[in-house]
């Protein structure tokens, strides 16, 4: 097909090459090239030239919930951390959870079990 010099072309970024370079260390932007050829009105004469563009990868942190529970206090009480990543519709990783802290100075919260995937907080039995 026969492009004309003034019509539009569009380039799509490659989301894929966004999230393979995301956490590289490297910046988070990738950069592409192509060739084009320009050809005079009675085609006698051409000349050619390169395009170069550089992707911005907008790489946002994941938004984590504020869950809030209520147990009584000889009660564990399982917790679900969770959130969303707004740049990646798969489910995001817990990989802290704790420790507990205490809105009563000198009173311990209580215990936190289990891992970042499955945490269980036992409140102090005082």
């Amino acid at each position: 097909e026969r492009v004309v010099a003034g019509d539009k072309v569009t380039f799509y970024p490659s989301q894929e090459e966004c999230e393979r370079i995301a956490g590289t260390g490297n910046s988070e932007s990738y950069t592409t090239s192509f060739d084009y050829e320009m050809r005079d009105q009675d085609d006698k004469t051409t000349d050619t030239a390169t395009i170069t563009i550089t992707v911005l990868c907008d790489r946002n942190p994941p938004i984590p919930d504020d869950p809030v529970y209520e147990t009584p206090e000889d009660t564990p009480v399982p917790i679900t951390p969770g959130g969303e990543d707004p740049d990646d519709p798969r489910p995001v990783t817990v990989t802290k959870v704790g420790p507990p802290e205490s809105s009563v100075p000198g009173v311990p919260p209580g215990t936190l079990t289990g891992g970042p995937g499955n945490p269980v907080f036992t409140p102090n039995p005082e």
